[in-house]
């Protein structure tokens, strides 16, 4: 996740379906985010017109408590059926297999890297902290004024 001060507006969507139907035949303001299943999906965009990238984060559960990020998506690079494929696989916990390179993780420490690759009993996934806000309570900012 790039946008570390960014406030994402979050929109529940009901399927994997309409989630790839979204994300590849529309483009979102920066502020735009998605929820499906106990994921998020954060646009990570530099700016409205470039590529639609998107922070993948597993939300806060029982037994883990932090938004972890999983994978890291260019929607803009995919069909939608390709893409459909990706957020199964996320949702599913197992890696795209056509994907050439796996996910990119990055870390400050080698710590960081630990808990990121799941070491010493702990969820894989990179520890993010996302502002997210339902529609209510975002309103406008300035990606989507």
């Amino acid at each position: 996740m790039m946008h570390t001060n960014r406030i994402w507006c979050i929109a529940r969507v009901a399927t994997a379906e309409e989630l790839a139907e979204k994300l590849t035949q529309h483009t979102w303001c920066c502020c735009s985010g998605f929820e499906l299943n106990g994921y998020v999906w954060l646009n990570d965009a530099t700016c409205e017109d470039g590529a639609q990238e998107y922070a993948v984060v597993r939300k806060p559960t029982d037994a883990d408590p932090q938004y972890r990020q999983v994978e890291s998506i260019t929607a803009s690079w995919c069909s939608q059926e390709q893409l459909l494929r990706y957020i199964q696989d996320v949702h599913s916990g197992s890696p795209a297999t056509d994907c050439v390179a796996g996910p990119v993780v990055v870390v400050c420490s080698l710590a960081d890297l630990s808990i990121a690759l799941g070491v010493n009993d702990q969820p894989p996934g990179y520890i993010v902290h996302p502002t997210v806000e339902t529609p209510e309570q975002h309103r406008r900012c300035r990606h989507c004024a």
